[in-house]
């Protein structure tokens, strides 16, 4: 896992998780620029390898990506022992209440509404990781 941004060492890494690779690759230049190296997944079912595999620092997940699909991956990455502790910011496009109530049970830290600029995004994962 690597550090918190602003500290020496290795930066810290954010996985995005969104079915638009448009959305994925402005996420991760712009973090890119601002410190912080990024990894993308598609889908949940990807999504939950690179968790595991990399444990990255933070998540960002477009809960559009196929919802269950990605809600699912939420909730399997908060059961799991090695992957529990990563904070997941849900980014999506959100109309009611139940809604952001469901990505908050599913284990997001934190629900972000689209549209979601890059630097709300920057913003978010920082004020996230300074929880952590």
């Amino acid at each position: 896992m690597g550090l918190r941004a602003g500290s020496p060492g290795p930066r810290t890494l954010a996985l995005i998780v969104d079915c638009a690779q448009d959305e994925r690759e402005a996420y991760a230049e712009y973090l890119a620029q601002h410190g912080i190296n990024t990894v993308e997944a598609e889908d949940g079912l990807h999504g939950i390898a690179k968790a595991a595999s990399l444990l990255p620092d933070v998540i960002a997940v477009d809960l559009r990506t196929p919802q269950r699909d990605v809600v699912d991956m939420c909730f399997r990455l908060k059961r799991d022992e090695s992957t529990k502790h990563i904070p997941i910011i849900a980014v999506a496009e959100i109309y009611t209440a139940s809604e952001i109530e469901l990505a908050m049970r599913a284990g997001c830290t934190s629900v972000l509404v689209k549209p979601c600029l890059p630097d709300d995004l920057l913003r978010e994962i920082q004020r996230v990781l300074a929880l952590t």
